[in-house]
């Protein structure tokens, strides 16, 4: 019982590390991902700069803007389906927000039940 107690605490203090470095690297980011989303000229160009990492990066902005509230999800979802059409792009942003649905991450964590 005491192993449980013990994984539990570390469990807590990993989670809050973890909470602690988001918050930080969210404040030290967000500009540049304000800036990045703001149009889809230039959301659509880096994700293709990003060559074939381009779908992982899309995804990745999908969760960001699911999690965080000022990433405009219209110039995400619209350049999903620019650069990769409409099945496919459709297919990555989804994607994106069922990663990023706090239910689906955060819950399983923390333990408490997703209804």
């Amino acid at each position: 019982m005491d192993w449980l107690l013990h994984k539990k605490r570390v469990s807590k203090v990993l989670l809050a590390c973890v909470g602690l470095v988001t918050i930080i690297v969210f404040i030290r980011y967000l500009p540049q991902l304000l800036r990045v989303t703001m149009s889809l000229d230039g959301f659509r160009d880096y994700i293709l700069s990003t060559g074939k990492l381009g779908p992982v990066m899309l995804v990745l902005f999908q969760i960001l803007q699911t999690v965080i509230a000022p990433i405009p999800g219209e110039v995400v979802q619209i350049a999903g389906g620019y650069i990769y059409g409409t099945t496919l792009g459709a297919v990555f942003v989804t994607g994106g927000m069922l990663l990023g649905d706090d239910r689906l991450l955060l819950h399983p964590v923390s333990g408490r039940d997703a209804h």
